[in-house]
C-alpha cells in the first residue's frame, strides 16, 4: 500500500498561489486523487475575507501586542522543537508583520464595505518585489487558471488575459469573499508596478463600461459582463489601467 505523503499548510499554499516548484506541484496533484482530506485543506486554506476579518477583530481584542498575532500552534511548535532555521523564522516574522498590516486594514472597514475596497485594501500591500520574484512558470500558471475556472464558472481565456500590452501575467490565486469566489489575477506592468484584476460572480450584474477611478491612491477601473463584476487596480497610470480595462472587457 502507498504511503500518502504529508503536505504542510506552507506547501498547499505556494500551490494555491502557483508558486510551488514543478515537483511540489506535481505530488499535490498527484496526492489530490488519492486523499479526500487533502482536497479539503485545500478548500479551507482558500481566503475568505469575512471570517478572517471576525477571526483577527477577536484576536486583537484579547491580544493587543503584535507578537500574539502567531497562533498557539504557531507558538509551541517554534519553541519547543527547535527546528525552525533562520529563514523559516525570518519568513514566519514577515507574515506576522504582514498580517497586522492587513488586519489594520481590514477591521478599518465599514461593515459594509463592498469587495472592492477589500481587493483594493489587500492590493495596496503589494510591491514590485512582491511579483518581480515569482518565476515564470507557464504550466504552474495553467493549473492555477484551471482552478480559478472551476471556481468561478468561467472560461478565463489565458489568451484574453495575457495579451494585454504593458501587463505581464505571474500568478493566479482563489479567493473569497461572503461564500463567493473571487478571482484574483496579478500582473506586473512594464514600469514594476504590481496590477491585479480581481472577478467575482454577480447574476444581478448588467453589462457596464469600464469606469475608471482611483482606490487606495491607486489606478482602478470597475465594470460588470455577463453576470461579473471586475475590477482591475494598481499603479498610478490611469491611461494604461483605462486601455487595460477596455482590452479586457472586450475579450473576457
Amino acid at each position: 500500500m502507498t504511503s500518502i505523503r504529508q503536505f504542510s499548510d506552507e506547501e498547499l499554499t505556494s500551490f494555491l498561489d502557483g508558486e510551488a516548484d514543478p515537483e511540489l506541484q506535481q505530488a499535490i496533484e498527484a496526492a489530490l486523487s488519492e486523499d479526500d482530506n487533502l482536497v479539503q485543506r485545500l478548500e479551507d486554506l482558500s481566503i475568505e475575507t469575512d471570517t478572517i476579518k471576525s477571526a483577527f477583530s477577536g484576536l486583537l481584542a484579547d491580544a493587543p501586542n503584535p507578537p500574539m498575532l502567531m497562533s498557539e500552534h504557531e507558538t509551541s511548535s517554534f519553541g519547543s522543537t527547535g527546528q525552525f532555521n533562520y529563514f523559516r523564522a525570518a519568513s514566519i516574522a514577515c507574515l506576522v508583520f504582514a498580517a497586522g498590516i492587513l488586519l489594520g486594514r481590514i477591521i478599518s472597514l465599514p461593515d459594509q464595505a463592498t469587495w472592492h475596497e477589500y481587493a483594493a485594501k489587500y492590493h495596496a500591500l503589494y510591491v514590485t518585489d512582491t511579483l518581480a520574484a515569482v518565476p515564470t512558470d507557464p504550466k504552474g500558471l495553467d493549473t492555477a487558471l484551471t482552478r480559478a475556472r472551476s471556481a468561478l464558472k468561467h472560461k478565463l481565456s489565458k489568451q484574453a488575459l495575457t495579451d494585454v500590452a504593458g501587463l505581464d501575467l505571474k500568478r493566479s490565486q482563489v479567493l473569497g469573499f461572503e461564500g463567493r469566489p473571487l478571482i484574483r489575477l496579478a500582473y506586473l506592468s512594464q514600469k514594476g508596478a504590481p496590477v491585479a484584476l480581481c472577478i467575482i460572480g454577480n447574476p444581478a450584474a448588467t453589462k457596464s463600461p469600464p469606469h475608471v477611478t482611483s482606490m487606495e491612491g491607486l489606478a482602478a477601473a470597475s465594470w460588470s459582463k455577463g453576470g461579473y463584476d471586475f475590477l482591475l487596480i494598481g499603479g498610478k497610470d490611469a491611461t494604461l489601467i483605462r486601455d487595460a480595462a477596455l482590452k479586457l472587457q472586450k475579450q473576457l
